[in-house]
C-alpha cells in the first residue's frame, strides 16, 4: 500500500505541478484565442480594430477622413474647393472671370470694346470718322469746302471781290 500511496502522491504532485506549469499557458492560450496576449496587446488590438493606435493616430485618421490633416490643410482644402487659394488668387480669379485682371486691364478692355484705347485714340477716331483729325484739319477742311483755305485767303478773296465791285478797272 505504501507503494500505491507513493504513486498516488506522485500522481497528485505531478498533477498539481502540471496544473501550476500550465496555468500560465492556459492564460496565454485564452488570450491568444481572443486575439490578444496582454493588456498592452489588448489595447493595441482594440486600437487597430478601430483604425487607429494612439490618440495622435486617432486625430490623424479623423483629419484624413475629413479631407484635411491640420488647420492649415483645412484652409488650403477649403480654398481649393472654392477655386482659389488665397485672397490674391481670389482677386485674380474674380478678375479673370470678368475678362480683366487689374484696373489697368479693365480700362484697356473697356477701351478696346469701344474701338479706342485712351482719350487720345478716342479723339483720333472721332476726328477720323468726321473726315478730319485735329482742329487744324477741321479748319482746313472747312476752308476747303468754302473754296478758301485760311483767313488770309478769305480776306484776299473778299478784298478782290470788293475791289472788283466798287473800283472800276
Amino acid at each position: 500500500m505504501t507503494i500505491i500511496n507513493i504513486k498516488s502522491s506522485q500522481i497528485v504532485a505531478k498533477n498539481s505541478n502540471r496544473h501550476n506549469d500550465f496555468l500560465d499557458d492556459y492564460i496565454d492560450d485564452y488570450m491568444d484565442d481572443h486575439a490578444y496576449n496582454y493588456l498592452d496587446d489588448y489595447i493595441d488590438d482594440y486600437m487597430d480594430d478601430h483604425a487607429y493606435n494612439y490618440l495622435d493616430d486617432y486625430i490623424d485618421d479623423y483629419m484624413d477622413d475629413h479631407a484635411y490633416n491640420y488647420l492649415d490643410d483645412y484652409i488650403d482644402d477649403y480654398m481649393d474647393d472654392h477655386a482659389y487659394n488665397y485672397l490674391d488668387d481670389y482677386i485674380d480669379d474674380y478678375m479673370d472671370d470678368h475678362a480683366y485682371n487689374y484696373l489697368d486691364d479693365y480700362i484697356d478692355d473697356y477701351m478696346d470694346d469701344h474701338a479706342y484705347n485712351y482719350l487720345d485714340d478716342y479723339i483720333d477716331d472721332y476726328m477720323d470718322d468726321h473726315a478730319y483729325n485735329y482742329l487744324d484739319d477741321y479748319i482746313d477742311d472747312y476752308m476747303d469746302d468754302h473754296a478758301y483755305n485760311y483767313l488770309d485767303d478769305y480776306i484776299v478773296d473778299d478784298t478782290d471781290d470788293y475791289i472788283n465791285d466798287f473800283i472800276p478797272t
